[in-house]
């Protein structure tokens, strides 16, 4: 990517930009997440300053709103992800390349229904990232539902955005 930029070749940051908002947004909740879990398991003596947890916690928290608030962050990766959809619905040349390559599946990738029948067979890497495509494609096909419907009842595209923000 930087040999890329230097270069003049600014093609790449939208899409780093996307994928990242949702990768912060991602992160820091589950970083949060699990130091409060880890503190809730340590019951009365997870308070105490002795085990850490609470400066931890309140470092983990900071990162959650610093360099941008996780809601703006994973709105932004929505509506990049949408906005990539949408381009490949319109068969737009050069749309979901690389790991949005899924976004091309369609119908044909809602499709797919799970043929592992094991534990071993369902972590396969293979499978759990088909599943994972088949799910985000799913919530964005379902977000692009309700904006559309939101603007189809006179909404404004702000409000109608708002109408149906990731929670």
């Amino acid at each position: 990517l930087r040999n890329k930029v230097q270069a003049g070749d600014a093609s790449s940051l939208q899409h780093v930009h996307g994928v990242l908002c949702g990768l912060k947004a991602v992160c820091t909740r589950m970083c949060s997440d699990g130091i409060e879990e880890c503190r809730k398991c340590c019951g009365g003596q997870g308070y105490l300053l002795s085990s850490g947890l609470p400066e931890l916690l309140g470092y983990a928290l900071h990162y959650a709103t610093a360099e941008g608030d996780n809601y703006v962050m994973a709105q932004q990766c929505s509506r990049y992800l949408l906005k990539v959809l949408q381009q490949v619905q319109g068969g737009e040349p050069g749309a979901a390349v690389g790991d949005l390559e899924y976004l091309r599946g369609g119908e044909k990738l809602l499709a797919v229904t799970c043929p592992a029948d094991s534990l071993q067979q369902m972590l396969d890497p293979k499978m759990l990232q088909t599943a994972y495509h088949q799910r985000s494609l799913f919530l964005l096909l379902r977000l692009a539902e309700r904006y559309l419907a939101a603007i189809s009842a006179g909404a404004s595209p702000m409000d109608a955005w708002g109408s149906v923000q990731v929670d």
